[in-house]
């Protein structure tokens, strides 16, 4: 058991890999998840000071009606490490203090915390004391991966590669996680690993 008597379990995953719909299931089972990437879209579209520092630092191009152009922003720092840095700097700690907000709201004793990349964002994360007793990966084979990105997104196998040769390989956030939720089938396989992995979780928390 974690701070505030809460049992805190990282949930992430590679991009395309079902990380969210995994998410969804945990709901639906009725468990509390924040979600990092609500929080994001959030501050970007209604946080003033975050607006604000972020027109200061990419222009105005980038600001649309008061708010964030999330689509040309994320084109603009994909290829770009240092300006994704200086936006992760702007947005990063704010995320993860509305977080801890929320986490500190909940009665629950389970508590996910949903995060894309949560190995990418470890230490910012342990600096504001999250501590995390479970990490839960949701991965799957390249080519599935691939192939799902490449539907949901309408791009090219090119493209798609690219945008998952940008994150950390999955075999290394296998590494470092304590549960793999391996997703190469269908929602119903999915579904039913979930709920397998819940079933164990509350027998070791019970």
């Amino acid at each position: 058991m974690n701070q505030n008597n809460k049992y805190i379990i990282g949930l992430t995953g590679g991009i395309a890999t079902g990380k969210s719909t995994v998410a969804n299931i945990l709901k639906k089972c009725g468990f509390k998840v924040i979600d990092y990437d609500n929080i994001s879209r959030e501050i970007i579209s209604k946080d003033i000071d975050t607006i604000e520092l972020i027109r200061q630092s990419f222009g105005d191009e980038f600001v649309v009606d008061g708010t964030i152009n999330r689509k040309k922003l994320g084109e603009y720092i994909f290829s770009n490490t240092e300006k994704r840095e200086i936006l992760n700097d702007i947005t990063h700690n704010r995320i993860i203090d509305i977080s801890i907000d929320a986490l500190n709201s909940y009665d629950d004793e389970i508590v996910f915390m949903d995060i894309p990349l949560l190995f990418e964002s470890w230490k910012r994360i342990e600096e504001k004391g999250i501590v995390f007793d479970e990490i839960w990966l949701v991965s799957s084979d390249f080519e599935v991966q691939k192939a799902r990105l490449i539907e949901r997104d309408q791009i090219n196998s090119d493209y798609a590669e690219t945008k998952i040769s940008s994150q950390m390989p999955l075999k290394e956030k296998s590494k470092k996680s304590d549960i793999i939720i391996d997703n190469n089938g269908n929602l119903e396989e999915l579904e039913s690993k979930v709920k397998h992995e819940i079933q164990n979780l509350l027998e070791r928390t019970n």
